[in-house]
């Protein structure tokens, strides 16, 4: 700051600190040095280490409050900041506009030539697990399938695979865990039970239950010592599979919508007839809409849709896009493109070379361009700016 003519700056020097704050001996000074900076404590301060002073204003009245001047201190807080809600611009167009064709021969990358590069729309980060048929083993080693089961008659053991009726095992007395087995594979065969049924070691070691679909659960019960003679008591008797529910990434009932070139479709994800519930599924039903290309990664449930034509995703509820690393949920062909090279020839062919004469609500001129690729021949796009 200086000073234009006679005059002062009233100033103070501190004595000392208290509670890290300037003291004051309450004499003034004058200098015409003002150079002065702004201090971490909202003081301004000259070179000599002069305080400035002055006589405060009251910020509703805008007098000057007393007559003696005192040390300033300013506040350096930040002043909130408020979002833009609208701009008001009005233009005044040309009344005979150029017809802002381009002609290609005249760029160094022709924006007309060659097909349009395909919409994409490539997951990143999902963190799903792959596909697995729930397995349950037992904790009862067999010497081989011939050896005895040692249930008394009536005794049952049921299987639940959460899909068909239960599956009930009814002993005879005579039971070995060679007809147990066969009786669960049966039921498979027959397709009552989604479940098969084997001995770890082939012809000996533990029972090992498996499911044989992605959606299939393992529940074994029955009588509690014909569960417990073949290894699974009430603590280690339900398995799951691994699978988009079992993980957590979708519900019974969630939906999404893929959309190519405004025909949409719907995958519903569940256990239902016709729903998806594992990642494999969720490629079948991908890979079977038209006009795309689909892929799932089934290490990690990324998804990577391909089309020539648009492509918009709508997930219900939204957050399960996310669920297969997708972050956008639109994607376009485009074969409008414009080099750096281009920028002028493209500016020169576009309506009126480029500019038009705009002014704000003000009544204030502003400059309205047309940058390369905002003019596109089906939709046209106007950027401001001022």
């Amino acid at each position: 700051m200086a000073i234009n003519g006679n005059g002062w700056f009233v100033v103070a020097k501190p004595t000392g600190t208290s509670d890290n704050q300037p003291v004051f001996s309450g004499v003034d000074n004058y200098t015409r040095a003002g150079d002065f900076q702004l201090n971490s404590g909202g003081y301004l301060v000259n070179g000599g280490g002069y305080y400035l002073m002055g006589i405060p204003i009251n910020p509703t009245t805008g007098n000057p409050v007393g007559s003696s001047p005192q040390v300033l201190q300013f506040t350096n807080d930040f002043v909130p900041a408020q979002a833009t809600t609208a701009l008001t611009y009005q233009l005044n167009l040309p009344s005979t506009p150029k017809s802002g064709m381009l002609t290609g021969s005249d760029f160094e990358a022709n924006p007309l030539a060659g097909a349009p590069p395909a919409a994409t729309i490539v997951g990143s980060g999902a963190k799903l697990s792959p596909d697995a048929l729930a397995t349950g083993t037992g904790t009862v080693n067999f010497a081989n399938t011939s050896a005895s089961l040692g249930l008394t008659a009536g005794q049952t053991i049921t299987i639940n695979d959460g899909i068909n009726p239960l599956f009930t095992y009814t002993a005879t007395g005579s039971d070995t865990i060679g007809s147990l087995m066969s009786a669960i594979n049966a039921a498979k065969s027959g397709g009552t039970l989604d479940v098969s049924a084997q001995l770890s070691s082939g012809s000996s070691g533990d029972l090992v239950l498996t499911g044989t679909t992605g959606t299939a659960s393992i529940t074994v019960g029955g009588t509690s010592t014909a569960d417990t003679a073949i290894g699974f008591g009430n603590s280690s008797n339900q398995f799951e599979p691994t699978n988009l529910i079992t993980q957590g990434a979708v519900a019974q009932g969630d939906t999404m919508t893929i959309n190519v070139n405004g025909t949409p479709t719907t995958i519903t994800f569940g256990t239902g007839a016709g729903q998806v519930a594992t990642l494999a599924q969720l490629q079948s039903a991908i890979s079977g809409i038209s006009g795309l290309t689909g892929t799932v990664n089934t290490a990690n449930g990324d998804i990577s849709l391909t089309s020539n034509n648009s492509i918009i995703l709508d997930g219900s509820p939204t957050a399960l896009l996310s669920e297969f690393g997708i972050n956008k949920d639109a994607a376009y062909p485009s074969n409008d493109t414009v080099i750096a090279n281009d920028v002028s020839t493209f500016t020169g062919q576009s309506i009126d070379g480029g500019s038009i004469t705009a002014y704000d609500k003000e009544g204030n001129a502003v400059n309205v361009q047309f940058p390369a690729g905002s003019l596109l021949p089906r939709s046209p796009a106007l950027l401001c700016r001022t």
